[in-house]
């Protein structure tokens, strides 16, 4: 297994910027509410996404690779442990978010907004963990 810096954060960087890219041409280009287009869209981006995900695994080295999984482990059990109270307080309403529908009397409105908050929550802790291992540990 061979290293290379370009060869790794290269790939991520291109998976990044290609789900974002998909994620906007979805929301802008695609007719609203839930359409086969919408599905496949969706999983030709995960697909690419993951591909590119396996080629930057095969440039990382070890420490490389057990720092990811520190990170992720770590990000994710604190996004886990934080997401009931974020969620009681977002569905109550304790807390004004602009972005949040005012009525959450549909379960699937439920089902994104808990699928949405944890994977923004597990992200945010990978990058806070990762950086502390990075530059501070």
């Amino acid at each position: 297994m061979r290293y290379s810096w370009k060869g790794y954060w290269g790939a991520a960087s291109a998976a990044i910027g290609i789900l974002l890219l998909g994620l906007f041409v979805i929301a802008h280009a695609m007719p609203p509410g839930v359409s086969w287009s919408k599905a496949a869209a969706f999983a030709i981006l995960t697909m690419g996404c993951a591909s590119l995900g396996f080629v930057a695994y095969r440039y990382a080295d070890e420490v490389m690779l057990q720092t990811h999984k520190t990170a992720w482990f770590w990000g994710s059990l604190g996004a886990v442990v934080a997401m009931v109270p974020a969620m009681i307080v977002l569905s109550w309403h304790l807390v004004p978010f602009p972005l949040l529908p005012a009525r959450l009397d549909h379960p699937q409105i439920y089902f994104v907004l808990g699928m949405e908050c944890l994977l923004v929550a597990q992200l945010m802790g990978f990058l806070a963990v990762g950086a502390y291992r990075r530059w501070l540990g």
